[in-house]
């Protein structure tokens, strides 16, 4: 499944987002915001500023797992078992990760790792996973998500991220998708605030 405006891209790589996981040019509707744009959404983004430790448990984790398997039964017998260890391993689940909002910037932080800083105003950043693949990633608001969106060359990812009314639970979706992949892997993750809503 390829998302509208995105190129054509070979390979999996999607290396863990929040550094995460995963534009080599910007979709139609990520256009950089002006400045009392920027500074509105800013104000929003703040709610999400806090530390949040996953909670799915087990349950999580298998859905994450089945998801995965769906798509690679959908491969040759023979390329199975490399990507299903590939898969598995650039999607394990992140404990705790944190948020912070500072000069139209949000940082990003995922169990001790270092920030990555996404301009809030939509415009790409350029950084390194843990894998050594380039990516670029994006973040907008859609109503009342947040999306984070990374490519590189050979796959990409999409997180939406949604808080609860009361802003103490964060439910993250993700889905991979890439040109060799025969379907995308889409599964949920849940979180519980550690630090109190930002006022």
């Amino acid at each position: 499944m390829m998302f509208r405006g995105q190129k054509t891209r070979r390979g999996i790589g999607t290396g863990a987002i929040l550094s995460v996981v995963l534009l080599l040019g910007l979709p139609a509707d990520a256009r950089a915001l002006g400045p009392d744009e920027a500074s509105e959404l800013a104000g929003w983004v703040q709610a999400f500023a806090a530390s949040f430790r996953f909670t799915g448990g087990d349950r999580e984790d298998a859905a994450r797992l089945e998801a995965i398997d769906e798509c690679v039964d959908e491969m040759l017998f023979v390329a199975r078992p490399f990507a299903r260890s590939r898969l598995r391993s650039a999607t394990v689940i992140s404990k705790e990760i944190a948020f912070d909002v500072s000069e139209a910037v949000l940082a990003i932080r995922d169990a001790g790792e270092r920030p990555l800083l996404v301009p809030l105003e939509g415009k790409p950043v350029q950084h390194v996973s843990k894998a050594g693949d380039e990516l670029e990633t994006t973040l907008k608001r859609d109503g009342r998500k947040l999306v984070l969106r990374t490519l590189n060359e050979r796959g990409g990812e999409e997180r939406v991220l949604t808080l609860s009314p009361d802003g103490k639970k964060l439910t993250i979706e993700v889905t991979i998708f890439a040109d060799p992949l025969p379907l995308p892997i889409r599964y949920q993750l849940s979180y519980r605030r550690l630090t109190p809503p930002a006022r």
